[in-house]
């Protein structure tokens, strides 16, 4: 008999459970997701789940009711991989007590120590912080972490990071396992030699982004290169400024979305991306935390350019994704531009010849060995 795996995100990252199944098909495992409607929809509209049972939050159910309802459920699982846990804390500490449970770090300050990371600079920061006292989020936190059986990471650097502030951590399973590998699929031949499309994936917000860093290095962009530039924020517009700022240079098509956008259109975009730019903070902030990008948080737009197997700028500060040394190029504000030039001029490419599969094999054996080491 199959042993039985459920993952369990019920919020939107969709990419981590993409990356999960893509990992575990056709593997000695059942699996069965419980989710939320959006993200049945994103797995539905990526073909991945064949041969993959769903339980989804219906639209008048909480996510509280939800985990009540499905907690004897998922105690009978051999393992339950939680994905994401932003809320409802308590009702994630009972599933953590009742299960062999493996939990996915995404925000290392946030999980292990929100006390001390802590930032109000708004009157919604405030009352965030209110709702968090109220809920008591901050001990349920510690219990979760108390109480899981193994821990995912989404790279070394987090898991270093988090041994060194959390020494307990090295007494409890653990795995790196990125969240994304490069897919063929996505990448697509430019088709108009005039334009070069710079694209800048992710929320458009500037939590965790430095818009303000490569302002400057655009204006002048389009005459060093003689061709138009077409800039592509790839992500729902959180801050209005930012598109304004951008919207006066006069020297690029500025391309932006009012709304979310599906994981297949998302998808289409990166894809016809000439040049993938990443103007990620040292400190970024997560809700009312303060992270330390690509140590203590990872950027998924990092991810993006994996998947991709697009040429990208990432800043010096942030650690290049592992085997992924060819891909990223890193820069420096006052070489942004040259770093761009570079890139575009390289006619010798190594991104242009990037293994089918390239580290996947590798990820999917560090995945099934830690299974086999935490499912009894």
């Amino acid at each position: 008999m199959k042993k039985s795996i459920a993952i369990l995100e019920l919020y939107q990252h969709e990419e981590v459970v993409r990356h999960y199944c893509n990992l575990l098909q056709d593997s000695e495992y059942q699996i069965k997701i419980y989710c939320s409607s959006y993200l049945f929809e994103a797995l539905r509209e990526s073909d991945l789940l064949n041969g993959i049972e769903t339980e989804v939050v219906s639209d008048n159910q909480s996510i509280e009711a939800f985990l009540h309802s499905n907690q004897q459920d998922l105690g009978n699982y051999d393992l339950v991989i939680i994905t994401t846990i932003l809320s409802h804390f308590q009702s994630f500490s009972r599933i953590a007590a009742h299960s062999n449970s493996a939990l996915v770090i995404h925000n290392v300050h946030s999980m292990f120590a929100p006390q001390s990371h802590v930032t109000l600079e708004s009157w919604k920061d405030i009352f965030r912080w209110g709702k968090i006292k109220g809920n008591a989020s901050h001990k349920y936190k510690k219990e979760i972490v108390k109480k899981v059986n193994s821990y995912i990471f989404p790279s070394k650097e987090l898991l270093d990071y988090a041994a060194n502030m959390n020494p307990k951590i090295k007494e409890k399973p653990k795995v790196v396992l990125p969240f994304a590998s490069y897919n063929t699929k996505i990448k697509i031949d430019p088709t108009n030699s005039l334009k070069i499309t710079i694209t800048i994936p992710g929320t458009v917000s500037d939590d965790v982004r430095d818009y303000k860093s490569i302002y400057s290095t655009l204006e002048n962009l389009s005459n060093s290169l003689n061709k138009k530039i077409n800039l592509v924020l790839l992500g729902k517009v959180n801050h209005l400024s930012i598109i304004d700022k951008f919207e006066s240079i006069k020297t690029i098509q500025v391309t932006y979305f009012k709304e979310h956008l599906s994981a297949q259109a998302y998808d289409q975009y990166l894809g016809a991306s000439d040049l993938l730019l990443l103007p990620i903070k040292k400190i970024g902030k997560n809700h009312i935390y303060l992270e330390k990008m690509g140590y203590s948080k990872i950027s998924g737009t990092a991810n993006d350019a994996v998947r991709a197997g697009i040429p990208t700028l990432i800043p010096e500060s942030y650690p290049i994704p592992f085997g992924w040394s060819e891909l990223f190029v890193t820069y420096k504000e006052n070489n942004l531009k040259k770093k761009i030039i570079e890139i575009l001029n390289d006619n010798n490419r190594i991104w242009d010849n990037i293994p089918e599969d390239a580290q996947i094999k590798f990820q999917r054996s560090n995945l099934l060995a830690y299974l086999k080491q935490i499912i009894p």
